[in-house]
């Protein structure tokens, strides 16, 4: 059985379902879902605004637009699982921070979480979205798809650095002795 027919609605509805929930959750939360960006507004913005793009330019190789410069084989079985594990990353990462999750740093005061994959990884969200972005550039197999994911991972893990220091300054002790036992993405 042939199950490429399957692999754009696939990705359509992974990339789809994670655009719509992010947009809505923008949009009906507003203030309450953006924290204060950790680093320059431009560049956090930037960053954010990349996974967008790069989950457009999935869902448009998927409707049967080409953005293709060329393809090689397995690149969509590849991208497909990369997808995959991104968005089961999300979910499970997004459940294990509850409503602590939001984009930027917290104004209110939050609890360090450090159970369910955080006990594996501190930023298990960030690579859940390197696993989506990495399964468009593949899927996609275009330059400007590329140079996106090269700069959303340079400025997320800016981002990450960033945080972390936060993180330090807000919980101390209990946060440096997490960071040395859970390493930063795996």
């Amino acid at each position: 059985m042939d199950f490429s027919s399957i692999y754009p609605w696939f990705v359509i509805f992974i990339w789809g379902t994670y655009l719509i929930i992010l947009a809505l959750r923008i949009f009906l939360t507003g203030r309450e879902y953006i924290g204060k960006p950790s680093i320059q507004s431009f560049s956090f913005y930037s960053a954010k605004l990349s996974i967008f793009l790069c989950g457009i330019a999935a869902i448009l190789q998927a409707i049967g637009i080409n953005l293709r410069w060329f393809t090689f084989v397995g690149s969509d079985i590849i991208s497909l699982v990369l997808i995959a594990i991104g968005a089961l990353l999300i979910i499970i990462s997004r459940t294990n921070l509850g409503k602590a999750t939001l984009m930027g740093l917290p104004i209110q005061n939050t609890a360090l979480k450090t159970n369910g994959l955080y006990s594996f990884s501190r930023n298990p969200m960030y690579v859940a979205v390197y696993f989506l972005i990495f399964g468009a550039i593949l899927y996609t197999v275009n330059p400007i798809v590329l140079l996106l994911g090269i700069l959303l991972v340079i400025l997320h893990h800016k981002i990450i650095l960033a945080e972390e220091v936060f993180l330090e300054l807000r919980f101390g002790e209990e946060y440096r002795i997490y960071k040395r036992i859970v390493r930063r993405y795996f």
